[in-house]
């Protein structure tokens, strides 16, 4: 409801903080941060959340902005799931521009800026809600200030004859009448690029300056236009050299410079052990068997996106419809985790750590199709560092009818896990979480004996 909110008003965003749920990750901060990565190149959404719950970061937006300077981040896949017009998207991609150096820019200057490390959607609404925002920051950040406070700027006064520069800051904040118009001119601008250079590797394309300036006729206003000595040097300066940060194409090799990406550095990870170890000392995934030793799967394609820091991967059936299985029928009691074993792998010993269980039980499954559909409990497991997740198909596979890759949807603390139980004659194992841990209050009249609660024990089953 906007009635009797004035024109100029502007919303201001806010959400609750959320909280991690898988705590004291210092230890394996490194090691997680590989598996954020991969995961977030998947998918973003689940990357970013994923970052939260393992307390890798305190928000989204704090996940969004250590990911642009972390080595492996995928420009593309930030600039689409930015461009998303979901909230979570909105406030992230306000979060991340807000924190570049937009002041004292010009048109320019500022996409430079605020897409070094953000690829341009080809999805012309995605490419217009990250041009807005980026018009709205900067719009925000020189109204907040007061031209006293910054360093001098060029004016169309100040500049030498013949000079043909951008205006930038307080100058063209004074020929701008709002954040819309200067999104307009903007959009207009890469749209300009686009013509004129393409992705940068083919002939440079035509397009006259009085065929662009009648493009942006009226931004102002009906009978009002922008300023030719606001427009002309944008043209000239697009048409002169060809920018990878305004392209809409990806560009192969394109690295952006420490001058672009401004002076923010990423935290993410930086209290990871120099020292750290994956879980039980293995310092490398090593093949469970033969076949996992290959790189190509069953259909030519790796067998998961996380198999370079997988200690153990693998096909599982659960058979009670949990929720991490998508089920609509989910109901409570005990979970049957099953696994086709191939031979060569013995039965677990009685306590013997929940971890190690878990590879041994993962590592006898193949990357080929799933032994059965999702209605009967098929999901794939893959044991990274401290987490066990759960994925419908292998993480990296194609989904059956649209552009998306297979992602985890499901992640547990296996250092919450224990042994319960184990069964020699029908080869399983029994996994349930510890009555006394770091995460859990005691309740009232709860004995602190260690052992596992077992209320939603977890059976994984090894055919012989």
């Amino acid at each position: 409801d906007r009635v009797g909110v004035p024109h100029q008003c502007e919303r201001e965003l806010f959400f609750v903080t959320p909280k991690a749920s898988i705590k004291e990750v210092t230890t394996f901060r490194k090691s997680l941060m590989k598996l954020l990565v991969l995961l977030f190149n998947l998918k973003p959404s689940a990357g970013l959340a994923f970052a939260v719950a393992c307390g890798l970061s305190e928000s989204y937006g704090a996940a969004a902005r250590a990911l642009l300077h972390t080595e492996g981040a995928d420009r593309s896949k930030i600039g689409n799931f930015l461009g998303q017009d979901f909230s979570l998207c909105l406030l992230v991609r306000f979060g991340v521009l807000d924190s570049l150096p937009l002041l004292c820019t010009g048109v320019i200057s500022c996409l430079e800026m605020a897409f070094a490390r953000i690829q341009l959607p080809e999805d012309m609404d995605r490419m217009e809600r990250l041009l807005h925002a980026a018009a709205l920051v900067w719009w925000r950040k020189h109204r907040a200030l007061s031209p006293s406070m910054l360093p001098p700027e060029t004016t169309p006064e100040s500049e030498p004859p013949g000079s043909n520069r951008e205006l930038v800051g307080h100058a063209l904040l004074q020929y701008i009448s709002s954040a819309q118009v200067l999104a307009q001119l903007m959009f207009s601008t890469v749209m300009l690029h686009c013509v004129i250079h393409g992705d940068g590797t083919g002939e440079p394309g035509e397009m006259s300056y009085e065929s662009w300036t009648g493009m942006n006729k009226g931004l102002e206003d009906i009978n009002k236009d922008v300023p030719e000595f606001v427009q002309r040097p944008i043209y000239d300066a697009v048409c002169k050299k060809f920018s990878p940060e305004l392209s809409v194409v990806m560009t192969v090799g394109y690295s952006p410079t420490p001058s672009r990406t401004g002076l923010m550095q990423s935290r993410l990870g930086s209290d990871s052990s120099e020292d750290e170890l994956l879980p039980y000392g293995q310092d490398r995934r090593t093949p469970a068997s033969p076949s996992d030793a290959d790189t190509d799967g069953a259909d030519g394609n790796a067998p998961s996106a996380f198999q370079q820091i997988a200690q153990a991967e693998g096909w599982v059936q659960l058979n009670c419809h949990l929720p991490i299985i998508g089920s609509a029928q989910v109901r409570p009691g005990s979970e049957t985790l099953g696994s086709d074993h191939q031979g060569g792998t013995d039965p677990p010993a009685a306590g013997e750590p929940a971890m190690e269980a878990l590879r041994k039980a993962a590592a006898s499954a193949g990357p080929g199709m799933s032994p059965g559909p999702p209605e009967s409990g098929w999901v794939w497991a893959s044991l990274c560092s401290i987490c066990l997740l759960f994925s419908s198909l292998p993480p990296g596979r194609a989904l059956q009818g649209t552009s998306d890759l297979a992602a985890p949807h499901a992640v547990v603390d296996v250092r919450l896990l224990h042994v319960i139980d184990v069964d020699r004659e029908t080869c399983s194992l029994t996994v349930g979480t510890f009555s006394a841990n770091p995460y859990r209050p005691k309740a009232e009249g709860n004995h602190d004996d260690g052992r596992a609660i077992g209320d939603i024990p977890v059976v994984l089953q090894l055919g012989h």
